[in-house]
């Protein structure tokens, strides 16, 4: 089945949409010759959701494709500044004449396969090397970090508490029994090993506090003054992994993919870490490796381990819809992790929240417009380090 770029152009040449549409359909979408700085959206938004994105920005607009109409999203972006989209991948960068950046609507530039972030594969998303190429910026945005934030302390007090073995037991008619490995472990006086002080490792930190645990961070750059603001009891480089997992009850993974980064959480982490210690990953799946953490879950090497975010597999999508071309495959671990007693899990919706439109869109939005004022957008990512 051919891929959806290869889709797309096809019915492109196929079929000349634009010779059929009137100025006004055209210009909803980001057809005309517009010299006025223009924001092109990946996805089709309602009327409603583009009127407010529109409110959002003060130096542009913003256009996007129509629902059920594949051909829209090229024409959405030929004439466009900036893509703006969860993933934007390489055909429709050959698309945009005059694009000047892609801005990314969350926070880590890439989601899976750092180690090859040529490849144009729809669950990829794009191109770095054409990025670099053609000179286009790349933006991200930071206004999730406290929805991650937030998801990742419930998942760490979930799990502390066994909230989720408690519960499938006690709702399937049972009773949880008072026994010396049932025990809950309290927060007050634990030990948090922060994974990545970006900007929702530090969130996390802040949430953490109150609880009077202690805490310890890596960031790439240990930064003296942001570890005192904090309260850290220690901050560290890369380095200073081994300490953190040696040490903590509880390991918070919030650092980007990177090369570096990738699958760094293996065997070899993973022994280093107490037996009733638990991990929890809000970052990206593929920053630990699968098949250790089921040994290290089903031989209890660790105590539990907590997910929002899941591996990415070479699939390819099953439909032709261009609205369906998600990336994931249909279950999130090939060797069942998620369905293993001590772990809890969620469908990457830690910021599936009531704010999410404004901590997302806005930023994103505002990131771009930026740009258009003849700014220096806030949130850009340095292309050969990946955030």
């Amino acid at each position: 089945m051919a891929g959806f770029g290869e889709l797309l152009l096809n019915r492109e040449i196929q079929t000349s949409c634009s010779r059929h549409r009137t100025l006004a359909e055209r210009d909803s979408l980001g057809g005309t010759m517009s010299t006025e700085f223009t924001i092109a959206l990946s996805w089709p938004a309602s009327s409603e959701a583009l009127d407010r994105y529109r409110s959002y920005v003060t130096s542009s607009r913003v256009v996007g494709p129509k629902e059920g109409d594949p051909e829209s999203l090229i024409e959405a972006v030929r004439n466009a500044d900036v893509i703006a989209g969860g993933y934007v991948p390489a055909f429709l960068i050959h698309n945009a004449k005059r694009l000047k950046m892609v801005q990314v609507t969350h926070a880590g530039a890439i989601a899976s396969r750092p180690m090859e972030p040529d490849h144009d594969q729809v669950y990829l998303g794009f191109s770095l090397n054409l990025l670099r190429e053609r000179g286009i910026l790349m933006g991200n945005i930071h206004g999730n970090a406290v929805l991650v934030a937030e998801h990742a302390v419930a998942l760490l007090l979930a799990l502390g508490k066994k909230l989720n073995q408690v519960d499938r037991v006690v709702s399937g008619g049972g009773w949880f029994p008072f026994v010396e490995e049932n025990r809950s472990i309290t927060i007050q006086g634990s030990t948090v090993g922060i994974v990545g002080l970006g900007s929702i490792g530090q969130e996390v930190a802040r949430r953490i506090r109150p609880f009077g645990a202690r805490i310890l961070a890596t960031k790439k750059h240990p930064d003296a003054e942001l570890a005192r603001k904090l309260e850290l009891d220690f901050l560290g480089g890369h380095e200073d992994l081994p300490r953190i997992l040696q040490e903590s009850d509880f390991v918070v993974l919030t650092t980007p993919l990177t090369r570096e980064t990738d699958h760094f959480i293996g065997e070899r982490e993973l022994r280093m870490m107490k037996p009733t210690a638990c991990l929890v990953n809000v970052a990206r799946g593929d920053l630990v490796q699968e098949v250790s953490l089921y040994r290290a879950l089903t031989e209890n090497w660790i105590s539990g381990f907590a997910s929002d975010v899941w591996w990415f597999y070479d699939c390819r999508p099953t439909s032709e819809d261009f609205l369906n071309i998600g990336y994931f495959c249909p279950v999130p671990s090939r060797l069942g992790v998620h369905k293993l007693d001590n772990v809890l899990v969620t469908s990457d919706r830690a910021c599936f929240t009531n704010t999410m439109e404004a901590d997302y869109m806005k930023d994103a939005l505002e990131n771009a417009d930026m740009l258009a004022r003849g700014e220096t957008p806030r949130n850009l990512v340095d292309l050969d380090i990946l955030y």
